[in-house]
C-alpha cells in the first residue's frame, strides 16, 4: 500500500498523470481501496488525486460505491473535497458561499449572483421554443459528452447504482456549495425525460449522503437547458420551501404509499409518502408518466422520504426570476438583476409569477383521472395474478426458457412469497440446482458463485414483489439473472 502510495503521489507532484485507462493502475488502486487497514482519510486523498485530470475512473465506480455503502469513507466528505479541487482552478466559476447574495421576504428567498446573470438570460430567451415535455436526443446541441470533451474536469466521479454507472459532474454555475449533476446512463445518450431508474439513482444518492440533500429534476419545457438526461443534487437552506409551507390533502393510500394534493400552493402539486423507497419510486413514476403522456411539464423534487411532482404550463417567463426551474417552484428565486433583488418588497410578487404558470383545475383532473385509470389497472392485473394457480405453468415456462441447466434462485421471506415459490421450484428440482437466499445474503454463496461463472447455465430469480426490487439492487447477482419469475404473496 505505502509503495502505491508513493507511486501515485510520483506521478501526480511530476504532472505525469495516473492513466487511469491502464488495467494494471486500476486493479492496484482497487485492492488498496480493498484493503481495510487503509484510513478514510488515505483513500480520500488517493481518490481526489485519480479526479485531477478528467474524474475517477469509470472502471472503479463498483469499488467507490461499495466504499460509500459500507461506511468506509463518507460520501459528503470526498464531494466536498472534489468541488473545493475544481474551484481552485475555477472550473467551478465562483465559490457561491462568496457570490451569491442572499434575501429572505416572506416566505419567498431571493438569491442574486451577478457573474451568472448573463447565462441565465440567454436560457430564459430560448425557452418561449420549449412547448413539449420531451424532445429526442439531438447529438449537434449541447450535451453532458460535449460538455466531457471540452472540461473533462467538471466530471468528478463515477457511481454504480443497482448496475447502472451514473457520472456525478460538478455544477458550473452553483447555488449552493453542495451542487452536483447526476448524470445516469450518459454514454446512452438518454434525452432530458425521467425514467423509473432515474429515480431510484436519486434515492440511493440521498440514502449516501448525510446532509439535507434534494435532488431534482426540471423536464423538458420546465426549466431544463440541456436535453441530456440529468438531475441536480444540493443542500436545501434552513429555510422552509413553499411546498412545505403548504397543507396537504390525501388522495390516495396505495399500499406503503400516501399520496396527497397539496393546497394554498400557487401551482398544482402532488405530494408521495413513504418509508420503503422501492414503493416510493414506482408509484411516483406512474404519475409522472401520466404527465409525459399528456404533455404536461413538470419539476420533481425528492427530499428523504418524500417525492413532490409539481406540474404548470410550458415556459420559463417570470417577472422577477431569471428562469423557473425547481428551486423556484420551491421558493428560491434567482433573480435578473441586482435592483430587482434590492427593489422587490413583496413575496406576493414572486408567488403570482407561479401562479402565471398553473395548469388549472381542468387539466390537473384529466391528468388525476389518467392517473386512477393507471393505478385501477395495475391494480386489477395484480388481483388477477394473485388468483392464478402458478406452479404447473410456470415449470413448463421455465421449461420453454431453460437451456440445459437452470437455477432456481427462491429469495425467502417470513410470510412472503416463500409457500407459492416452493411449490414452483418443486417442479422442476429433479434437473435443477436450488439455492435459498434470505434477505441479508445468500446462504450457499459459494455454489452460486461457481455457477455464475458456466456460461451454460441460465439463472432463474423466483421472487416475491419485495424481493424482486431487492435483488435489482444487487448487482453481482441480479445483474446475471436472464429470467425473473415475480412471485406474489
Amino acid at each position: 500500500n505505502n509503495l502505491l502510495l508513493s507511486h501515485i503521489n510520483f506521478l501526480q507532484d511530476n504532472d505525469i498523470g495516473l492513466v487511469p485507462e491502464r488495467r494494471w493502475l486500476v486493479a492496484l488502486i482497487a485492492r488498496l481501496l480493498r484493503d481495510c487497514s487503509v484510513g478514510a482519510e488515505e483513500i480520500e486523498g488517493v481518490l481526489l488525486r485519480l479526479s485531477r485530470e478528467n474524474g475517477i475512473s469509470k472502471k472503479l465506480s463498483k469499488s467507490i460505491t461499495r466504499l460509500f455503502l459500507n461506511k468506509r469513507i463518507n460520501f459528503d466528505s470526498l464531494i466536498e473535497k472534489l468541488i473545493a479541487d475544481r474551484m481552485a482552478d475555477q472550473t467551478i466559476k465562483y465559490d457561491p458561499r462568496c457570490e451569491v447574495k442572499v434575501r429572505k421576504i416572506g416566505n419567498v428567498t431571493l438569491l442574486f449572483n451577478s457573474l451568472r446573470a448573463d447565462y441565465i438570460s440567454v436560457n430564459q430567451s430560448n425557452a418561449s421554443k420549449k412547448q413539449r415535455v420531451s424532445l429526442p436526443y439531438n447529438p449537434i446541441e449541447n450535451n453532458f459528452l460535449r460538455i466531457h470533451k471540452k472540461f473533462p474536469r467538471q466530471r468528478l466521479l463515477y457511481l454504480n447504482i443497482g448496475g447502472i454507472n451514473t457520472a456525478i459532474n460538478a455544477q458550473y454555475m452553483p447555488q449552493r456549495f453542495c451542487n452536483i449533476l447526476i448524470l445516469p446512463q450518459i454514454e446512452k445518450r438518454l434525452p432530458q425525460f425521467i425514467i423509473p431508474s432515474a429515480i431510484d439513482i436519486a434515492l440511493n444518492i440521498i440514502y449516501l449522503s448525510s446532509k439535507n440533500l434534494a435532488v431534482a429534476f426540471n423536464s423538458w419545457a420546465a426549466g431544463a437547458s440541456i436535453n441530456h438526461l440529468h438531475l441536480q443534487a444540493l443542500e436545501l437552506e434552513d429555510a422552509l420551501s413553499l411546498l412545505e409551507l403548504s397543507d396537504k390533502r390525501l388522495l390516495d393510500e396505495h399500499g406503503a404509499v400516501r399520496v396527497y394534493r397539496l393546497t394554498g400552493y400557487p401551482l398544482k402539486a402532488v405530494l408521495f409518502e413513504s418509508d420503503n423507497p422501492s414503493f416510493l419510486s414506482q408509484e411516483a413514476y406512474i404519475f409522472l408518466k401520466c404527465l409525459q403522456q399528456n404533455n404536461v411539464p413538470h419539476n420533481l423534487i425528492i427530499i428523504k422520504n418524500k417525492i413532490y411532482v409539481v406540474m404548470r404550463k410550458p415556459g420559463n417567463e417570470s417577472r422577477i426570476a431569471a428562469s423557473v426551474g425547481w428551486r423556484e417552484v420551491m421558493g428560491f428565486f434567482t433573480v435578473k438583476t441586482g435592483d430587482v433583488f434590492c427593489s422587490a418588497l413583496r413575496d406576493a410578487d414572486a408567488i403570482k409569477d407561479l401562479e402565471e404558470l398553473d395548469i388549472g383545475n381542468k387539466k390537473f383532473e384529466e391528468v388525476l383521472s389518467a392517473w386512477r385509470d393507471k393505478i385501477g389497472l395495475a391494480s386489477s392485473s395484480m388481483d388477477k395474478v394473485f388468483e392464478t394457480p402458478l406452479g404447473i405453468d410456470v415449470a413448463r415456462s421455465l421449461e420453454k426458457l431453460s437451456f440445459k441447466n437452470n437455477v432456481v434462485l427462491i429469495d425467502r421471506q417470513p410470510s412472503r412469497g416463500w409457500d407459492k415459490a416452493n411449490k414452483i421450484a418443486g417442479y422442476i428440482l429433479n434437473k435443477r440446482i436450488l439455492i435459498m437466499s434470505e434477505q441479508d445474503g445468500l446462504i450457499d454463496n459459494n455454489s452460486l458463485m461457481d455457477i455464475l461463472g458456466r456460461q451454460d447455465v441460465a439463472l432463474i430469480g423466483v421472487t416475491d414483489f419485495e424481493g424482486y426490487r431487492r435483488m435489482e439492487r444487487n448487482i453481482e447477482t441480479a445483474k446475471k439473472l436472464n429470467f425473473i419469475i415475480a412471485c406474489p404473496d
